[in-house]
């Protein structure tokens, strides 16, 4: 099972809380080596791209989404029981366009995280909810 750190920034990410998901990581990183290391990394650009884009700044989101794209290549299909394909599309999504251009549409449709059903989030496999706890 992966750290607890890491399943409450996946839970924050998917929560739409990608700021927090970031600083959260961010701690993870620190304390990590090689190649995990990097993947963090990867994690942590993502989720500043996906806070960019929340936040209108398209540039930012797709400046953020590159580089981690850049990172995660290394990690796919999966990584520490992450699903890095899905993350890779929506990154990929957010370089096209796809994920921009509707600052005030952010929602099921437009962001990764808040698709109730999971099966669009860049989740970690066999990790429920429940077992990670309060994000507060």
């Amino acid at each position: 099972m992966p750290d607890v750190h890491v399943l409450r920034g996946v839970k924050a990410f998917n929560a739409g809380r990608f700021f927090l998901a970031h600083e959260i990581w961010e701690d993870v990183w620190r304390d990590s080596l090689p190649p995990a290391k990097d993947y963090y990394q990867a994690l942590i650009q993502a989720a500043i791209a996906f806070y960019h884009l929340q936040r209108g700044n398209f540039v930012g989101a797709r400046r953020l989404a590159d580089r981690a794209l850049g990172r995660l290549e290394h990690f796919d299909p999966q990584y520490l029981g992450l699903d890095t394909r899905r993350l890779r599309l929506c990154l990929e999504q957010v370089l096209t366009g796809d994920l921009t251009g509707k600052k005030d549409q952010i929602n099921d449709q437009t962001c990764p995280s808040c698709v109730p059903d999971r099966s669009h989030l860049p989740v970690f496999i066999g990790i429920l909810d429940d077992t990670i706890g309060e994000l507060d």
